[in-house]
Order: C-alpha cells, then sequence, then structure tokens
C-alpha cells in the first residue's frame, strides 16, 4: 500500500488482490486512489464495526487505515477521531482475532499481523479527542428534506428545533372557561419533608448547571436544610421562581435501536436541571401525585398544560409555580465533546425533571375523553394512556364496525386528530398499529376440515393513512398478540433472557473469567428483571387440579423459561450439560420459574391490594376485585 502523506489529501493505492479493491470501492464508499478524509476514515472504522464478520479484504483496510493515521499522527485532522471510535472498533473486531490468525494465510507476514494492528489503535485510541464519533456524521432534520451538516452549531440548530418546537399561533381555549374548586388545600413545605425528600433523591444522577452532586446535597442536607426551607417558602409566598433555575443542560443521546442516527429524531433529549430546583419539584410531585385525576414532554404548551391543571381542580399555588418553573427557560446542547451557546426554550417539559411524568398526565388528560361514554352503563368505545403512548380501544361485533368507529375517533371533532393539533403534538402515522383481537376461527378453503384465523381488513383514516393489522404489537414493553395467548411475548422474554446468559457465558472463562458469585449476581440483577419484565401481566401463578394429575396456569411458558435459566445455573456453576435444574437451582440460590412466578404475581396483587384510597387507581383496583377473571 502506497501513501503520500506530503500531500493535503493522502492518496493510496492497492497492491493487493482485486478482491481488495472491490470491498474498498463497494463497502467503503471510496474509489481505490482516490483523496481519503478524516470522514471516509471515520467510515471505514464504523462500517467494519459493524460487519457480522470480518473478511480478509477489511484486514488490508485496516492495515491502510493504521499506516495512514501512525504518518499523519500529528495531523489536526486526526484529532477528530476520538475514544469511541476506536472503542467500538475494537471490540467489534476482537472477537474474530483468533479465528482470523488461524484462516488467514501468511497474515503476520503480509499485513504486519492482527495483533499488531490492535496494538496500533490502541494508540490511536490514547489520541487527545476534540469530537466523538458522531461528529463526521449527518445530522438532517427528515428523511424528506436531507441536509448533510457537519458544523456543530449547525447541528445544535437542527437538534434543537427537533427538541422545542414553537408554540402554536392559536390556542383554543375559552378565555371564560369556569374553572373547579381546588380539590385539596396547599401543603406546607416542613423542614423535616425537605431533609426526608434529600435522603431520597439518587446518589448519583448527572447535575445540572450548578454543578452539585446529589450525594453532596444528601450529606450536607442538616446543614442546609434552614436555608432552603425559607428559600423553597419564599417561591410560594412571593409566587416566584429563582431565575438561575431556569437554565438547564440538555444531553443528547441516541434512541436505541434505530436503524440510522443520520436524522435528528433518532436522538432524546435529557435535561440536567440545577439540583435545588429538582429537590423542591420532587416534593411538589408527591403533593401533586394522589390529586384525582381522570386521565411527548417537548410538545407540552405551557397555557394548554395550566389550563388542564386548573380544569382537574389543581391549587392555583400549584399551578402558578409550574407557570413560574417553565417561563424564561434556556439550555444549552451537550452531545460527544460539544457544548452549544444558551438558548431560548418556549416550550415543552424538560424529560428529566421529577415533575415531567405527573405534568404530562394532566396535560394528555383530553385524549382520554375522546371516547364516547353513556352515563355509568358500558361503552363501545374506551382509550388507555400513559404518557405519550396511547391506545384506543372499541369492541363491536365486527371488524368492520370496529374500524368504523375507530376512524370516527380518529376524525370526528375532538377526536384524537384535533387533539393532535391543539396540544402541539402532531402523531407519526408510521408508528400506528392495529391489532384485531379474537380467538374465532374460520373454515380454511384450502384445507377441509381445518380451520384458520379470521381475515383481518385494513383500517383507513380518512386523509391520513391506511393501515395494514398486525398479528401483535408492543405497547409499554409487552408484546399483545391478536389471540391474546401471550406467545409473542413468551418468546420475546426467551430471546432477552437467552441473549444476557449468552453474555454471561462470555465472562465465565475459566482461567480469567469473573467469580461465580459476581456472575449470578448479573443473572439475577440483570436477566431475571429483563426476561420477567411485567409477568404478572403475561404469566398466571401455576397449580394442580384437585386429583393432582395435571397442573394449571402458565405451563408452557415455565417449561421454556427453565430451559433459559437451567443454562445460566450450568454457566454460573461450571457444571455438566447433563446436570439436573434442580440440583444447579440449589446450588446457586435461584428461585425455580415456577416460584418465581408465584411470587411477582402475588408481589403484584399485594401492590394493588394495598392501595390508599386516594390512589387514582384505587377504586379501579376494587371494581376489578369483584369481577372474576380468568
Amino acid at each position: 500500500m502506497i501513501f503520500d502523506s506530503q500531500s493535503e489529501d493522502i492518496r493510496f493505492e492497492v497492491t493487493g488482490s482485486e478482491e481488495a479493491k472491490r470491498f474498498l470501492e463497494r463497502n467503503l464508499l471510496v474509489s481505490v486512489g482516490s483523496p481519503l478524509t478524516i470522514t471516509a476514515l471515520c467510515n471505514v472504522l464504523l462500517h467494519i464495526s459493524q460487519l457480522d464478520r470480518v473478511p480478509k479484504p477489511a484486514v488490508c483496510a485496516i492495515q491502510a487505515v493504521t499506516i495512514m493515521l501512525g504518518q499523519v499522527e500529528d495531523d489536526a485532522r486526526v484529532d477528530k477521531l476520538v475514544d469511541v471510535v476506536a472503542d467500538r472498533f475494537l471490540s467489534s473486531l476482537r472477537p474474530f482475532a483468533r479465528q482470523m490468525d488461524k484462516t488467514a494465510t501468511n497474515l503476520d507476514a503480509d499485513l504486519g499481523g492482527l495483533h499488531s494492528i490492535l496494538d496500533d489503535l490502541n494508540v490511536i485510541k490514547t489520541l487527545k479527542a476534540e469530537f466523538h464519533a458522531s461528529q463526521d456524521e449527518l445530522l438532517s432534520r427528515s428523511k424528506e428534506q436531507a441536509e448533510q451538516i457537519y458544523d456543530d452549531d449547525r447541528k445544535a440548530k437542527t437538534l434543537a428545533a427537533a427538541f422545542f418546537p414553537p408554540s402554536p399561533t392559536t390556542i383554543s381555549i375559552d378565555p371564560d372557561y369556569d374553572y373547579p374548586d381546588p380539590v385539596c388545600g396547599l401543603q406546607n413545605i416542613s423542614r423535616e419533608l425537605i431533609i426526608t425528600h434529600a435522603h431520597r433523591i439518587s446518589p448519583y444522577k448527572a447535575p445540572g448547571p450548578d454543578g452539585i452532586p446529589n450525594d453532596v446535597l444528601t450529606w450536607c442536607i442538616d446543614s442546609i436544610a434552614e436555608h432552603l426551607y425559607w428559600i423553597y417558602r419564599a417561591t410560594f409566598s412571593l409566587q416566584m421562581y429563582y431565575d438561575p433555575w431556569h437554565s438547564f443542560i440538555t444531553v443528547v443521546l441516541r434512541k436505541p435501536g434505530k436503524p440510522r442516527y443520520d436524522i435528528a429524531k433518532s436522538y432524546r433529549p435529557i435535561a440536567l436541571l440545577n439540583t435545588m430546583a429538582k429537590l423542591l419539584t420532587s416534593i411538589i410531585l408527591e403533593q401533586l401525585i394522589y390529586i384525582d385525576i381522570e386521565g411527548a414532554f417537548p410538545n407540552a404548551v405551557t397555557a394548554r398544560l395550566l389550563h388542564n391543571m386548573r380544569s382537574k381542580g389543581v391549587l392555583e399555588a400549584y399551578v402558578l409555580f409550574v407557570e413560574h418553573m417553565l417561563m424564561d427557560r434556556c439550555t444549552t446542547l451537550q452531545f460527544d465533546d460539544y457544548e452549544s451557546q444558551f438558548m431560548e426554550v418556549t416550550n415543552g417539559i424538560g424529560q428529566g425533571d421529577p415533575l415531567s411524568m405527573v405534568l404530562y398526565l394532566f396535560y394528555n388528560a383530553d385524549i382520554l375523553k375522546i371516547p364516547k361514554t353513556v352515563g355509568r352503563s358500558w361503552s363501545k368505545e374506551d382509550a388507555l394512556s400513559y404518557v405519550d403512548d396511547t391506545a384506543l380501544i372499541v369492541v363491536g361485533k365486527s371488524f368492520e364496525e370496529t374500524h368504523r368507529i375507530l376512524a370516527d375517533m380518529m376524525t370526528r371533532t375532538g377526536g384524537a386528530l384535533d387533539w393532535s393539533q391543539t396540544h402541539n403534538s402532531r402523531f407519526e402515522p408510521t408508528k400506528f398499529a392495529l391489532v384485531d383481537f379474537t380467538q374465532k376461527k374460520e373454515p380454511d378453503p384450502n384445507k377441509r376440515g381445518s380451520l384458520h384465523p379470521l381475515v383481518r381488513p385494513s383500517l383507513h383514516i380518512p386523509g391520513l393513512i391506511t393501515i395494514q393489522p398486525t398479528a401483535s404489537t408492543r405497547y409499554l414493553g409487552v408484546i399483545i398478540d391478536q389471540e391474546l395467548r401471550w406467545q409473542a411475548q413468551a418468546h420475546s422474554a426467551v430471546g432477552k433472557g437467552m441473549a444476557w446468559t449468552s453474555q454471561l457465558k462470555r465472562l465465565a472463562k475459566p482461567s480469567t473469567g469473573i467469580k461465580p458469585a459476581l456472575l449470578r449476581q448479573l443473572y439475577a440483577g440483570v436477566a431475571i428483571p429483563k426476561m420477567m419484565y411485567a409477568a404478572d401481566v403475561w404469566c398466571t401463578p401455576i397449580y394442580e387440579t384437585e386429583d393432582g394429575k395435571k397442573a394449571r396456569g402458565s405451563v408452557e411458558m415455565a417449561t421454556v423459561l427453565t430451559r433459559v435459566q437451567r443454562t445460566a445455573a450450568r454457566t454460573i456453576l461450571g457444571g455438566l450439560s447433563s446436570s439436573p435444574i434442580d440440583a444447579l437451582e440449589v446450588h446457586t440460590n435461584l428461585l425455580p420459574i415456577e416460584l418465581l412466578i408465584d411470587k411477582l404475581c402475588q408481589r403484584a396483587a399485594t401492590r394493588l391490594a394495598s392501595l390508599p384510597k386516594a390512589h387514582p387507581l384505587h377504586d379501579h383496583v376494587q371494581r376489578a376485585a369483584r369481577t372474576f377473571v380468568k
């Protein structure tokens, strides 16, 4: 490989096989002999890191990048290659090291050896980085309006436009609206309450612009509680909000599992607030959370939020506190090692504020008014909503009837589309999912004597989209299938469990692996919660019939989940493949899956049964308790 480090644009030629040339031109998006910029170098590293396997021609490209970086080590352009690129590249390349050493002929002689390449990249990784890998990635507002952006200031403006959309020009709120009387009075903030909440906050959360960690506040709360008491009290008595608390930091994080990260919608804003302001909002949160309410963050219109809070009977002092908290705010965007200038935020609720969840419940409450109700009698229409995840539910005698009602709920006056416009929360039609629930079957015309599921028609929403039905969809982390049999969720749970168990296997090396106690801790603290998430929804306790001949409950699910636990227990102990599961569970001190399901279901039932009367779910739980649910 020939390199010219004297010219401004470094060029390279591959003197190897035609296979290597084709690989470079096809996969690295550069022509052999053309300028290779820092952006292209990043593309080389990032592309190879995403390959399922690293072919031999890729090793040529790796060696090329290594030699080039070695020659221009002092060039300012190399500073843009940062730790995260090398880390990601190395982590994906190392598993193939042994395989490539065995399969590549004369690798050490021809290419300098794979391990020497890794050593060179370790040197590169230690270079002082000015930007992370995403600095050389592209950001655009949408796929339709794609624009390549390399400048950090323009990236910050593009992200800010996506994170903080402007308020609508008109807000349809009746100025003569008759608000109900407050449902509760103002609860005074005491010194004891401040100390209690200071000890509850998580000690290792990232601080805001004040730079005060939570653990410092916790350790010093006895000394400063008196000062905070008068500051918090003045916030309500003077109806003001301390001006420096309006500033916060917005950290830009990637949303996991996105197919591409060159569009702004693939990133999530997380607000880092001042520590003392966050302590105050956590106290207000506890006072608001038990108000009986009838019913995404950046899109929330402040005026609409305040209107909804007043209409639900929230005390005016709390409404004014929220109003003062959300006015005159400014934030700075942080991504990689870049920090933008402070910019004004006129809309939205900070995603990271302790109050954000409850405030959005107030903001989102009107969407629960879309279903038509018939007094206290049963209605065909219903709606579920949790923050920005909403489900419209219709019960009918046929799919055609339910689809007609669903389309009407979307397009009627005061329906979902009207709510979207008045609340500045645009729907993403491509994310709509339609599931038609029934266990009925019909004769299969192609197979005599057999049955198949009913044909599900599509749903047409006039002027918006036509939605094709799907066999299952994920809602709040649980996969709901069209026959409500939960097989899809069980398969997903097994997949998660096996994925984490496979990760444990990589750590359980006989000579260099971690201790069995730590492996068990990882399995119990990470794999089991991931695998058994919401198990009380899709699993039922296992019990035997009176004659003791047949077990009832989620027997099949417990069987497949037991296979995962057996693999994990065998990995922890280093047992043989023929080791019985009961012995493995005893020696690892793991609950059998049947008992684990019982524990999770009983814990959920106990939590629901012990809710206080002031809790919004109390009445719903009491009504459900009077009905036998299979």
